[in-house]
C-alpha cells in the first residue's frame, strides 16, 4: 500500500491519524493531559497560541511559496487556465458564506465565522482525489489543484481583511519599512535566503504586537522570496523544497492534533442542528459544490471560458464535491473567528462531521460514476454507426477536444475516447508517413525532442510529416513523457 502512496499523500494520512488522535484522547480519562498540553505556557504564549501564531504562519509562507511557483511555471502559468477555476473559486467561496449566513441570521455574534466553510485543505482534498479518482483525466486534477491554490489565495485575503485585532500604529509602521525592504531586495534579486528570513523574524513580532495575524507575516515574506536570484539560482525553490516536508510532516500533524480535540460523549441532534455546526456543513457539503459547479457550468455555457480537456460534467462535479474538505484551514478559520472554546468546539463538529460526509459521498459518487462511465463507453462503441466514428476520429485528427466532438455528434466523451484508443491501435503499428510506406526515423525523432524538449507535438508532426497521434506513440516507445512539472517538457522517463 505505501508504495502506491506519495509522500504528500503519506503526509494526508498522517494529519488524519493525529486529529483522530486527539479525537480519542478527547473523549476517555486522559482528557485533562490534553487539556494540559495546549495550555502549557511557554514564555507568554501557551502551546496552543505558539502553534496558531508561529507554526502556522511557516504553513502560511509554504502556501505563499507554493503558490508562486505556480504562477510562474505550474498549472497557472498560462493565464488562459486561470479564469475557469479563478471563476469556479469565487462560487466556492460565495456560496458557502451564503449558507452560513443564512443559517445564523438570528445570531449575529455567530457571523464572525462566515469564512469557517469558505476553506479546502489541498493536502486533504488531491488525497481523497489520488485514491478514488484515478482514472478522472489529469486536466480535471489540475482544475481542483488551481481552485484550491484560489482559496487558499482568498483564505489569505480573507485573514488580512476580517481578523486582525485592534490595531497598533507603531509596530505596523516597523512592519511597513521591513516590507520596503525586502522589496528592495527582491528588485536587486538578492538570492541570500538567510537576510529574508532574518528580517522575518522582527516582522513577525511586528504583526504580533501590532494587531495583524501573524501569518500574513509568512504570506508576505514568501511573496518576496525572488524566483531567480542576481547569480542564476532559484532562492524561492530552494526554500520550498526545504519547508515543504517539515510543514507536512510535522507542523501540520502538530495543528491537526492540537485543533482537533472536541468530546463527542454528550453530543446529540441537537448540538448538529445548532447554527454554527448546522451552517458549517451546509456550506461545505452543499454550498462548496453549488458554488463551483454553478460557475464553472455558468462560464462554459456563455464560453466565458473553456472546459477542462477530457473531462465532463460528472468529473467537475466530483470536483466541486471533494472542494467541500476545509478541515486543516477550516479548523485554522475556526480559531480566527471565535475566541471562546464553545463555539470553537462546535464549529468543530461541523468541520469534522461534514468532512466525513463529504469524503464518504464524494468516494461513492466517483465510483459509481467510473462503473457507469465504462458500462455506457462499451454500449456506445457498439450502437453508433461506423460514419459518426469516422468523422469523430477526422475531428480528432484536427486537433479538436473531446468535449466538444461530444457535444456537436451528442455523444458522451467516453465514447469519443473509447473510439480513440480502437484508433490508436489501428493507425500507430507500425508507424508510417501518409501516402508512403516509409517509417519514422526514431534517432531522427529522439534527437530532434533531445533539441527541443519543449516542443509541442504539432510542431514535430510538421516537422516529421506525421501526425500529432503518431508522433505522441513513438515518444512513448521510445521511453519519453510529457511532464508539466518543474516546466513542461518531455523528458526521458522509461
Amino acid at each position: 500500500m505505501l508504495k502506491k502512496l506519495d509522500l504528500d499523500q503519506l503526509a494526508s494520512i498522517i494529519m488524519i491519524l493525529a486529529a483522530l488522535l486527539a479525537l480519542a484522547i478527547s473523549n476517555t480519562p486522559l482528557v485533562s493531559g490534553y487539556e494540559a498540553l495546549r495550555h502549557f505556557q511557554i514564555g507568554a504564549l501557551s502551546f496552543e497560541e505558539w502553534v496558531k501564531d508561529l507554526l502556522m504562519a511557516i504553513f502560511f509562507l509554504k502556501i505563499a511559496l507554493e503558490l508562486k511557483l505556480e504562477f510562474y511555471e505550474g498549472c497557472l502559468k498560462e493565464r488562459s487556465q486561470i479564469i475557469l477555476p479563478l471563476i469556479a473559486t469565487a462560487g466556492g467561496v460565495i456560496f458557502p458564506a451564503i449558507f452560513y449566513w443564512l443559517a445564523n441570521l438570528r445570531t449575529p455574534d455567530n457571523l464572525s465565522g462566515f469564512a469557517i466553510p469558505c476553506a479546502t485543505d489541498i493536502a486533504f482534498a488531491i488525497c481523497i482525489f489520488n485514491l478514488v479518482a484515478k482514472n478522472f483525466s489529469n486536466a480535471i486534477k489540475i482544475f481542483l489543484l488551481s481552485i484550491a491554490i484560489f482559496d487558499d489565495l482568498a483564505a489569505m485575503l480573507i485573514i488580512a481583511i476580517f481578523y486582525n485585532h485592534a490595531l497598533n500604529l507603531l509596530p505596523i509602521v516597523g512592519a511597513i519599512g521591513i516590507v520596503c525592504i525586502m522589496f528592495y531586495l527582491h528588485r536587486q534579486k538578492v538570492a541570500n535566503l538567510s537576510i529574508y528570513l532574518v528580517l522575518g523574524i522582527p516582522l513577525w513580532l511586528c504583526f504580533y504586537f501590532g494587531g495583524v495575524h501573524t501569518t500574513m507575516s509568512g504570506v508576505l515574506l514568501g511573496a518576496f522570496i525572488p524566483m531567480l536570484g542576481a547569480d542564476g539560482s532559484s532562492p524561492l525553490k530552494k526554500l520550498a523544497h526545504t519547508i515543504h516536508h517539515w510543514v507536512n510532516f510535522l507542523i501540520l500533524p502538530i495543528f491537526a492534533f492540537v485543533a482537533s480535540g472536541v468530546s463527542f460523549l454528550h453530543l446529540g441532534i441537537s448540538d448538529l442542528l445548532n447554527p454554527i455546526p448546522l451552517g458549517i456543513i451546509l456550506g461545505l457539503f452543499l454550498g462548496k459544490q453549488v458554488g463551483i459547479f454553478a460557475c464553472t457550468y455558468f462560464s462554459v455555457k456563455n464560453k466565458i471560458a473553456e472546459m477542462p480537456e477530457k473531462s465532463n460534467w460528472f468529473e467537475v462535479y466530483g470536483v466541486s464535491v471533494l472542494a467541500g474538505i476545509g478541515f486543516t484551514m477550516s479548523l485554522f478559520m475556526s480559531f480566527l473567528a471565535f475566541e471562546d472554546h464553545v463555539r470553537q468546539d462546535l464549529a468543530k463538529i461541523g468541520i469534522l462531521f461534514s468532512s466525513v460526509v463529504t469524503v464518504a459521498y464524494a468516494s461513492i459518487f466517483i465510483k459509481l460514476d467510473i462503473r457507469s462511465a465504462v458500462a455506457k463507453s462499451k454500449v456506445s462503441l457498439q450502437v453508433y454507426s461506423n460514419d459518426i466514428r469516422e468523422r469523430v476520429i477526422a475531428g480528432l485528427r484536427q486537433g479538436q477536444t473531446y468535449n466538444d466532438l461530444a457535444r456537436n455528434f451528442n455523444i458522451s466523451p467516453s465514447t469519443v475516447e473509447g473510439w480513440y484508443e480502437e484508433y490508436k491501435k489501428d493507425t500507430f503499428i507500425p508507424a508510417q508517413r501518409k501516402n508512403s510506406k516509409a517509417k519514422i526515423d526514431l534517432d531522427a525523432l529522439e534527437e530532434y525532442v533531445r533539441l527541443k524538449p519543449h516542443m509541442k507535438l504539432e510542431e514535430a508532426a510538421k516537422y516529421f510529416g506525421f501526425s500529432k497521434w503518431t508522433i505522441r506513440h513513438w515518444l512513448k516507445q521510445l521511453g519519453y513523457r510529457y511532464e508539466r512539472k518543474p516546466a513542461p517538457a518531455w523528458r526521458y522517463a522509461p
